[in-house]
């Protein structure tokens, strides 16, 4: 009897062990699975991140009509009206790019899909925190400062473009905005205001620009960072 009670008892810790290894295995494979469809989410992230930055760059200092090259040729305009300059012809090309102004397209499907799946996919707290920071907080911010400009200009701006220029456009690389009367735009007190304004709420803007183009770079960073480590 003793022989058949320590074999029973051999028998019931084999298929415990068993038991207890094939639910290891299973959770390794569970776990494999999960941190696949991590990387899988985050990676998607991280392309969208990177057309975000690309388009964020674009519109800050590439072209023609980039954010930069605009707050440049409000300054000259600002500075050649309170100095009282005669008209010159390169003027016409710095109304134009003043006037412009361009958002970012930002991309979302891959932050959209991991929300519909569940942050807590992602593993990592910090990370998990940055992306719904940068998400919910960073780009409204940014689409805020962006609306200013649209405000600012269909609200002053544009009233000024409508009845005291006209739009010269040859080819879209030579369109001039052309002022009516110059000498007596330069004697507008509030149209140079209004310049001023509009220059204040580019800076304000660029100054958004720039605070998510650094936090897209550094939340693409640390994605990177965890997910090859």
């Amino acid at each position: 009897m003793g022989k058949y009670f320590k074999y029973a008892i051999g028998e019931i810790l084999l298929v415990v062990i068993g038991i207890l290894i094939a639910l290891q295995i299973n959770n390794w494979n569970e776990d494999n699975k999960s941190k696949e469809k991590e990387h899988i989410a985050l990676a998607e992230i991280v392309s969208d991140l990177e057309y975000s930055i690309n388009d964020l760059n674009k519109i800050k200092s590439e072209g023609k009509y980039s954010t930069l090259k605009s707050i440049d040729a409000l300054k000259t305009l600002i500075e050649v009206t309170e100095k009282k300059e005669p008209y010159r012809d390169s003027l016409g090309v710095y109304f134009d790019v003043a006037f412009s102004y361009d958002e970012a397209d930002f991309k979302i499907s891959g932050y959209n899909s991991l929300s519909s799946i569940g942050m807590d996919l992602v593993q990592n707290p910090a990370i998990r925190s940055s992306i719904g920071e940068f998400y919910t907080s960073i780009i409204p911010d940014y689409e805020e400062a962006y609306d200013e400009i649209r405000q600012d200009f269909h609200e002053y701006m544009l009233d000024y473009l409508r009845k005291d220029f006209v739009i010269q456009d040859e080819a879209p690389s030579k369109r001039l905005i052309v002022p009516n009367d110059f000498e007596n735009l330069k004697n507008d007190k509030e149209y140079i205001q209004s310049l001023r304004t509009f220059l204040d709420v580019k800076k304000y803007y660029v100054n958004k620009l720039n605070l998510t183009l650094d936090q897209a770079e550094l939340l693409k960073s640390h994605i990177e960072s965890y997910i090859h480590d």
